[in-house]
């Protein structure tokens, strides 16, 4: 009975390790390299075969975060971004990996940080980028590092208001105008 059992476990394993097709195996080999753009290219192509592994989502949202990563240190406010951190958001339902879902949450508050942190960004682009912060902490709430994300959070904020506070109060003291604010 035992060796039945056994045999059936390994028999699982196997068929369970052979359900990658040539696609995705190729986008694991690219994400592994560090060849991220690469590697979502083929996992785009593997799901729309249809034919992923269990482990399919956890790998391509990497891909995507981990781009959006790179993109970010490059050019914080690329076009780029919202693509890869759109699409992750799609996928994190299906990833099952916890560090994974870490890892998006963590990306995307710090780029969320890094454009309110930025001299003389729009206010579009701020409310845009504390969004990215706060669906990072709605993650972070399912990943359990949500202490992680809501120090980050705090670091934007403070990155953000203090500035701009100092300057309105600059600007009152040189004026001798109160600043008008809005109800």
């Amino acid at each position: 009975m035992n060796r039945f059992f056994l045999m059936s476990a390994m028999a699982m394993a196997i068929a369970l390790s052979a359900c990658k097709g040539a696609n995705e195996k190729r986008g694991d080999e690219h994400l592994s390299e560090g060849r991220f753009r690469n590697a979502i290219n083929m996992y785009l192509e593997a799901k729309k075969k249809g034919k992923v592994s269990d482990e399919f989502y956890d790998n391509f949202t990497l891909a995507l975060v981990r781009a959006a990563e790179v993109e970010a240190k490059k050019d914080p406010f690329s076009s780029l971004l919202p693509g890869y951190l759109d699409k992750a958001a799609q996928n994190v339902s299906s990833v099952k990996n916890v560090e994974v879902l870490k890892e998006y949450a963590r990306v995307m508050a710090n780029v969320g940080k890094v454009q309110v942190s930025q001299e003389g960004t729009d206010y579009g682009t701020v409310l845009n980028a504390f969004a990215f912060i706060d669906s990072a902490q709605s993650v972070s709430k399912a990943a359990g590092s949500e202490a992680e994300i809501k120090a980050i959070r705090l670091e934007a904020e403070k990155g953000y208001v203090r500035p701009r506070g100092l300057a309105v109060n600059l600007l009152w003291l040189s004026t001798g105008h109160a600043p008008t604010l809005m109800k």
